[in-house]
């Protein structure tokens, strides 16, 4: 699901509704035999790799956009709440948000890199941010308005994690400070060297905020500062210049 939440499930609602419906009501299923929210299932078993917490978003999306009803959801609604704001049982088949105890003290994942899940804690703060974002809309939708008031306050805990002096969400330790030293273009994954990211870098995830765009602006300086830092990801003035280097600059291979 971290591979597709963000992307390949938005177009199959758009494409193939009743499949889109169909895989989202396997969802509901996986969630109750499981008795926990599941993230990376292969071949009926919970791998628990991977970071953030990918199918509470879809979850909502479908709510969203009508691929699931709250009725759908109802049923489900206690082990979503518990997925995103307590540990999994022990000995359970999936591990859900490990260090989210820390995480609703101090609205951010604490890096740490001899924990698996925690060597990702950048990725991991602005993934459960969106999570919480969905968890609000989906406690709205089922009668939870105390929930989801709740939850729409976590929505913004990668604040938390934004650093002034670089202009980047950067990892920071339980004790609260940052990681260092910090390379914001060094893309990084838990099972290599664990610099605070999961399969990217602080630029790439620089703009997982959806929830709240303007509020991202805001951090980064305002809308023309951030249409700046945008061009300047998308290396726009050297594509725009010579459009066949695009391949090599959005992959990294130039400056």
């Amino acid at each position: 699901l971290w591979d597709t939440y963000r992307t390949q499930q938005q177009l199959l609602g758009l494409i193939a509704r009743p499949q889109a419906r169909d895989v989202m009501l396997s969802m509901v299923h996986d969630t109750e035999e499981l008795g926990w929210v599941p993230r990376w299932v292969l071949a009926n078993v919970e791998t628990n790799v991977m970071s953030g917490d990918p199918g509470t978003p879809m979850f909502a999306d479908a709510l969203a956009t009508g691929l699931l009803t709250p009725a759908d959801v109802a049923p489900i609604y206690p082990i979503l709440h518990a997925n995103a704001t307590q540990p999994a049982p022990s000995g359970n088949a999936a591990v859900g948000r490990v260090g989210v105890d820390f995480y609703r003290q101090h609205g951010y994942v604490a890096y740490d890199t001899s924990v698996y899940m925690q060597r990702s804690a950048a990725s991991a703060t602005l993934e459960w941010a969106l999570a919480d974002c969905g968890m609000a809309h989906i406690a709205k939708a089922v009668g939870e308005a105390a929930d989801a008031a709740d939850f729409a306050q976590f929505a913004h805990s990668y604040r938390n994690e934004f650093d002034p002096s670089t202009g980047f969400f950067r990892p920071r330790y339980a004790d609260g400070s940052w990681m260092t030293p910090f390379d914001p273009a060094h893309e990084t994954a838990p099972w290599q060297d664990g610099k605070g990211y999961d399969e990217g870098s602080a630029w790439q995830y620089l703009w997982l905020t959806a929830q709240d765009a303007p509020d991202l602006a805001h951090l980064i300086g305002g809308t023309d500062k951030t249409i700046a830092r945008l061009d300047q990801f998308f290396s726009y003035d050297t594509v725009a210049a010579a459009p066949s280097t695009a391949r090599g600059a959005w992959s990294g291979e130039i400056g």
